[in-house]
C-alpha cells in the first residue's frame, strides 16, 4: 500500500485507538498521534506532505552494547540513576519515557535493590 494511502487509512480508523492503529500500521503510538495531530491541523494535504523515512536513529543506539556491559558492572537500579549515568559517561540525555522504551527494546535490566 502506498504511504499516502496508508496514512489516510490510519486517520480514517482513528476511533479504533492509537495502539491498535500503531499495530496495524507497524509504527509506534507516538507516530500515530503525530499523524492525527498533523491531519487535524493541516488536513490530508499536510499529512501527505510528511516524508516519513523510517525509524530515526537514536543517539544511544550506537553505544547500546557497551552500555549493557557497563550497566552490568555498575549497580544502577532506577531510570533516574541511569539517566544521570548516561549523561556522565556518554553525554547522552534522554527523557525517562524514551529511556524506559529503550531499556525494554534492548533487554536492559536494571539492578534490583535488596531490602
Amino acid at each position: 500500500m502506498e504511504l499516502k494511502a496508508r496514512k489516510a487509512n490510519i486517520v480514517a480508523i482513528a476511533t479504533e485507538g492509537n495502539e491498535e492503529i500503531a499495530d496495524i500500521a507497524g509504527v509506534c503510538v507516538d507516530t500515530v498521534t503525530d499523524w492525527i495531530k498533523l491531519f487535524s491541523s493541516q488536513g490530508l494535504e499536510g499529512l501527505c506532505q510528511l516524508n516519513f523515512k523510517g525509524k530515526r536513529q537514536s543517539k544511544i543506539d550506537e553505544h547500546i552494547e557497551k552500555i549493557k556491559v557497563d550497566i552490568g558492572k555498575n549497580t544502577i537500579s532506577t531510570l533516574a540513576e541511569l539517566q544521570d549515568w548516561l549523561k556522565k559517561h556518554y553525554a547522552i540525555e534522554m527523557e525517562k519515557s524514551w529511556l524506559f522504551r529503550c531499556c525494554k527494546k534492548n533487554s536492559i535490566c536494571l539492578a534490583r535493590k535488596h531490602a
